[in-house]
């Protein structure tokens, strides 16, 4: 292995290594979002400049982000007063998530994509006992937030985790929620874990009051029978 492939090796496991970080603190702490999220993109740019392959380029969904680009461009000419403002959410918000992506597609190969989902769902076990906890302690014990009360429904055991709205975790939960009551079937070595895991992110939807995202839990696992 000569020296050029050595750094190109190790880029390519730094990358994944950050990007398994990230998904882990991805419910957990924005801070870490971004400092990950730089250092992954730093670390891409530093490896195309070694070897400026694209041919990642070439797969179809790379289409359909060339399409959402061109949308996003087109955009700006509708955003009026407020055209600063969306230059800024295009070049560092929106730019940034789709290198992350295209950094994504260029080192994580498609057997590493159940490890990603694994550690997805261990972020989600943490989260689910945190959102748990809030609900019978009245705070979660990483965030230190406190269980909110919604008026109309008059309770006050609401729960957030980590996130800043009960809509938030809802949305959050939709998505793990899924994957583990899915995996719980799918995978039977791990059933009972997955079964667990299913069990305490149900509870925690429920405790969000958060109707939009029961009906979109619902939604997924229709959908999700059909395949």
């Amino acid at each position: 292995m000569s020296k050029k492939e050595k750094i190109l090796f190790f880029l390519d496991r730094a990358i994944t290594f950050f990007i398994y970080l990230l998904c882990f603190f991805l419910p957990i702490s924005i801070a870490f979002i971004e400092i990950f999220s730089t250092i992954i993109i730093f670390l891409f740019f530093i490896k195309k400049i070694i070897k400026p392959d694209f041919k990642f380029l070439k797969d179809k969904s790379s289409i359909f982000l060339i399409i959402f680009v061109m949308f996003c461009i087109l955009s700006l000419f509708n955003s009026g007063i407020y055209f600063k403002k969306s230059i800024g959410a295009l070049f560092f918000k929106w730019f940034e998530y789709i290198i992350i992506f295209l950094a994504i597609k260029d080192v994580i190969e498609p057997k590493k994509i159940k490890k990603i989902i694994f550690i997805i769902l261990l972020s989600a076990t943490l989260i689910g006992i945190d959102g748990l906890f809030q609900h019978f302690f009245g705070f979660d014990f990483i965030r230190h937030r406190k269980s909110v009360e919604i008026p109309p429904t008059g309770s006050k055991d609401v729960i957030t985790a980590t996130f800043k709205h009960y809509n938030d975790f809802g949305a959050y939960l939709v998505v793990v929620l899924s994957l583990a009551f899915i995996y719980s079937f799918k995978d039977k070595k791990y059933f009972i874990k997955f079964l667990f895991l299913t069990i305490i992110l149900f509870f925690c939807l429920l405790f969000t009051y958060s109707r939009g995202a029961w009906l979109g839990f619902l939604l997924s696992i229709l959908f999700a029978s059909f395949f």
